[in-house]
């Protein structure tokens, strides 16, 4: 049997969805736990009718304060060999019960785990977004830490989505404390104490993003952060084994970049002194545990290769300094007086000034154990040619810039373009190798991906012999750069099943958006072959 954990508080709106998501399983051998932190909406009175409509459903008030100990409370009546949590404002695809029970019988794990989708809704309950949330770097059948110690940072940490043995939370002593990031402060370790972990392949939890009155959608809830962390690092004490320091380390950090994201989230970006404060504090508090926290590298290249240089380090302001929307022949050419446009984003004005501005290389002084991280997309553009001097033909370029005189376009498929790039190859490596040496120098092989979608359902981009022309124009260029480059660390991006651009993607879908699973195995693979 089956037990299901619900905690509840007032979630009025929410319950009947949740519930009827439940009662409505393809799989039947369950029993559902409510968990009501006494709420005050009118939710008890919505319990109370399902409880009267299935015998399966029984509800508990609750004794303690918060999310984690709700949860607690729910394990200790479950009498199910098995446990599964969900949120009272989450619901389930109807056969996640089925799915998720078979593979894990099938393979004889303590744990499996399915992908989920968050939602987003407006005010008045219509869905303005979603996108799929997954880490697909787990291979089929199922794996444990004693075989793959990546596996923790590799896997979705959220208690939901999963299904459990219960003695994983029994025999173990698992307390979740009250704080925030709550599933942040036990799960790493449950992950790491099952002896096999499981997957299902498919989207089966969904997730409602953002909902208001939520506990992480208020800057106060994040004070209790180092109750979180303390709390993690006090599990893994227990295993008296010093090989783990890296790997919490590791995970330590990507809980407490999770919890400075949620911040600036909340506050939409303008962090106040209260926040700045916290932020701060999480910051000492690593600074103290692991001296080596602040780490920085370099990155020429696209925002791809910064978002796999981040998962891969998860240390604090790591990328010292990062140059977008900028191809070589661009970079290695004379400085140019940039348009005057109107840009609401810093970030994106900042990146088009750079690109005319030429500044970048005399800000590389790399330190020991700094590393320069490159990729070519950002090669996908064409040029502009002005004078004697060049700059990127950038879509921010195209999307601001309405005319301009005295401006030549050189197309990136022409042999006119590979000719600017060989040579403006060859000078950013004379001027890289005078700061460091090849050794400390990465080329990512990224390229365009050319499918959208999600697993099953992936489309080809209507452009897509475009794609693969720029692609094998991509492939020249990493070629040369590595022949005139003796020595530099190459990584080869798999470009398997997780290759594609998520549709929902808040920044576009685009061949240059590639989803964070494909970003994590890049990351993977930047941990194997550099920082281990």
């Amino acid at each position: 049997m089956i037990s299901i954990i619900v905690p509840t508080y007032n979630v009025k709106k929410y319950i009947d969805r949740c519930l009827d998501s439940i009662i409505n399983q393809t799989y039947s051998d369950f029993e559902v736990i409510i968990i009501d932190g006494n709420s005050t909406d009118g939710t008890i009175e919505r319990e109370d009718s399902w409880v009267k409509k299935d015998i399966r459903i029984k509800r508990y008030f609750q004794k303690s304060k918060g999310l984690g100990p709700a949860r607690d409370e729910g394990v200790e009546y479950a009498r199910g060999e098995y446990v599964t949590f969900i949120d009272s404002d989450d619901w389930w695809n109807l056969t996640y019960l089925e799915k998720m029970s078979n593979a894990i019988l099938e393979s004889n794990a303590d744990i499996c785990m399915c992908d989920r989708i968050n939602y987003h809704f407006s005010s008045d309950g219509r869905v303005t977004n979603k996108y799929p949330m997954t880490k697909p770097i787990m291979q089929d059948g199922s794996e444990c830490y004693d075989e793959n110690p990546e596996i923790l940072q590799m896997l979705e940490v959220s208690i939901n989505g999963k299904l459990f043995r219960k003695k994983l939370f029994t025999e173990n002593r698992i307390k979740t404390p009250w704080c925030a990031a709550e599933d942040r402060a036990v799960m790493h370790y449950v992950l790491y104490k099952a002896r096999g972990i499981a997957r299902v392949r498919e989207p089966l939890y969904y997730y409602h993003a953002e909902r208001g009155g939520s506990l992480v959608n208020t800057i106060k809830a994040w004070s209790t952060m180092d109750v979180c962390l303390n709390t993690l690092h006090d599990y893994f004490k227990r295993e008296n084994d010093d090989s783990l320091h890296q790997i919490l380390r590791m995970i330590s950090v990507d809980t407490a970049l999770a919890g400075v994201d949620s911040m600036r989230n909340v506050a939409n970006g303008n962090i106040d002194a209260e926040a700045d404060e916290l932020i701060k504090k999480i910051k000492s508090y690593h600074t103290n545990r692991y001296p080596d926290i602040f780490e920085k590298q370099y990155i020429i290249g696209s925002y791809s290769l910064r978002r796999e240089v981040w998962l891969a380090y998860h240390s604090f302001d790591e990328i010292r300094v990062h140059q977008q929307y900028s191809s070589v022949v661009s970079l290695m050419s004379s400085p140019l007086k940039a348009p005057g446009v109107e840009l609401k984003d810093n970030n994106r004005k900042r990146w088009f000034e750079n690109d005319f501005q030429k500044g970048f290389l005399t800000e590389i002084k790399p330190k020991t154990g700094e590393y320069i991280f490159i990729d070519f997309l950002e090669e996908r553009f064409d040029i502009g040619k002005k004078g004697d001097s060049y700059f990127t033909w950038s879509d921010l370029y195209e999307d601001t810039v309405t005319s301009e005189c005295d401006v030549k376009r050189i197309s990136r498929l022409s042999d006119e373009a590979d000719v600017l790039f060989r040579e403006a190859c060859d000078r950013l490596i004379e001027k890289l190798l005078i700061v460091t040496d090849a050794t400390r120098i990465v080329l990512v092989r990224n390229r365009l991906c050319n499918r959208m979608g999600f697993y099953k359902g992936t489309a080809i981009f209507f452009n897509h012999e475009w794609i693969e022309q720029i692609n094998k124009k991509l492939d020249r260029y990493y070629d040369y750069f590595i022949e005139k480059c003796p020595g530099v660390v190459v990584i080869t991006p798999n470009e398997n099943e997780s290759f594609f651009s998520y549709e929902g993607f808040p920044f576009g879908c685009a061949p240059y958006h590639v989803n964070d699973a494909f970003y994590h195995n890049v990351a993977y693979e930047i941990r194997r072959k550099i920082i281990s």
